[in-house]
């Protein structure tokens, strides 16, 4: 079938623009934080084609599978105007963790390398909260 019929065919020409009404104060808007996010997202990215920029001895690179959920994880939380992490790490099990650093203590969303995340906030060192969310 010409390609030119199929795309008449399967949706109809716009005759005008259709006005929206997006919210461009909301945080993911913003250009600097989108532009943090996206080296969030580049980062995963590199360490998905080179997994040997992280795996070292004793600590297992995450694999793709895991990459692509963080990148999900990444998204939402891009997403829900969330600020972007102070750091991410991998863990020696091949997981990541989005470490969040407050005043004498952290906040952490940990990909483990099952597929699984949960959401921990620190006192100092101690664990005060764990949340399962996959």
């Amino acid at each position: 079938m010409d390609n030119d019929l199929f795309c008449t065919i399967a949706s109809a020409p716009l005759d005008e623009l259709v006005p929206t009404t997006a919210d461009v104060e909301w945080p993911a808007c913003d250009a600097q934080q989108g532009e943090q996010w996206q080296q969030v997202l580049d980062q995963l990215i590199d360490w998905a084609l080179q997994p040997e920029l992280i795996a070292d001895e004793g600590i297992d690179a995450p694999s793709r599978k895991t990459l692509r959920l963080a990148a999900r994880l990444a998204i939402a939380l891009r997403d829900a105007g969330r600020p972007t992490p102070d750091r991410i790490v991998p863990d020696p099990n091949g997981g990541l963790v989005f470490v969040y650093e407050v005043a004498n203590g952290a906040s952490e969303f940990h990909i483990w390398d099952d597929g699984s995340v949960d959401y921990c906030i620190f006192d100092d060192t101690r664990l005060v909260s764990r949340h399962i969310l996959v």
